[in-house]
């Protein structure tokens, strides 16, 4: 397993939001990568808001 440095406030931050955080336990119960459409609709989101949320968690490295 990768080690992820959350080393500032920002990046722990934008690491604990709900939304990234239901999006990593998803694809972690899956077991198999997801498109945002199948996330926004396990979510109840837009597939446009997971989109966003991946983005921020591919800049963390955590995808």
């Amino acid at each position: 397993m990768e080690v992820v440095n959350l080393d500032t406030r920002e990046k722990q931050n934008a690491f604990m939001n709900p939304a990234r955080q239901d999006i990593l336990r998803l694809l972690q119960l899956a077991g198999r990568p997801m498109t945002p459409k199948e996330l926004a609709d396990k979510m109840g989101i837009s597939a446009s808001s997971v989109t966003f949320h991946i983005k921020k968690l591919v800049e963390l490295g955590v995808v």
